[in-house]
């Protein structure tokens, strides 16, 4: 069965991600910036690439919208995992 994770965008990931983890009593398990990947504009560096938060038994994946194209109703994503490419097919 496969697993379903909400992707969020926003101005600020990381901001969100704090008031989240308070608000639900989640865990920000993991960030990741663009520092961590080659060649990225000097601008960029410090926002958040990936973030994962746990809450609710559930991982909320966040990231910040560095094209600054995030409005209401645009700024979520649905990721489907599984755990092989027969399982995902079946699917």
């Amino acid at each position: 069965m496969g697993k379903l994770y909400p992707y969020l965008f926003s101005k600020d990931a990381r901001k969100q991600a704090e008031f989240y983890e308070k608000a639900l009593n989640g865990e920000i398990v993991d960030v990741k910036t663009f520092s961590e990947a080659p060649d990225m504009p000097e601008e960029i560096k410090d926002r958040v690439m990936h973030l994962v938060l746990q809450a609710a038994g559930q991982h909320f994946f966040m990231a910040d919208d560095v094209k600054g194209e995030t409005k209401a109703g645009t700024n979520l994503n649905l990721v489907l995992e599984f755990s092989s490419e027969d399982e995902a097919r079946q699917a």
